[in-house]
């Protein structure tokens, strides 16, 4: 089986850098379940990741690997999306320019990094 996962973000948005620069982004799980802890141990499904707009074209990566487990809220990641993504959005189909969180520490298992997250998460769910 093969499964759509849909994100709040396409190429008519911070992933503009795929159909301009034909970048290859590749997702990987940054928060799940409520913990930025994922164990990886949950059982990985063949997936594709789309942008919200319901364009053919709004692919954000056409093959990965992602949880069974993962649902709504939990979050996923992209390294290198560059500083240059979110400038070239738009607003296409209504769908507002993307929030961007800036962190600072060495990745996304850094103390500051993770930090910055939980507040972000907390203002999400509250």
């Amino acid at each position: 089986m093969f499964f759509l996962d849909y994100i709040n973000d396409g190429v008519y948005g911070a992933f503009n850098c795929i159909l301009f620069d034909h970048q290859q982004v590749h997702p990987y799980v940054l928060y799940m379940n409520g913990s930025f802890h994922f164990s990886g141990t949950e059982r990985l499904q063949p997936s594709s990741v789309w942008g919200p707009t319901c364009d053919s074209i709004d692919c954000v990566c056409p093959v990965t690997m992602l949880p069974e487990g993962l649902r709504v809220g939990d979050w996923l990641a992209f390294d290198n999306m560059g500083a240059y993504t979110v400038c070239a959005a738009s607003q296409f189909n209504g769908f507002g320019v993307s929030k961007v969180i800036y962190t600072i520490g060495d990745g996304h298992g850094s103390r500051e990094t993770l930090t910055v997250l939980k507040a972000a998460v907390s203002t999400a769910t509250a």
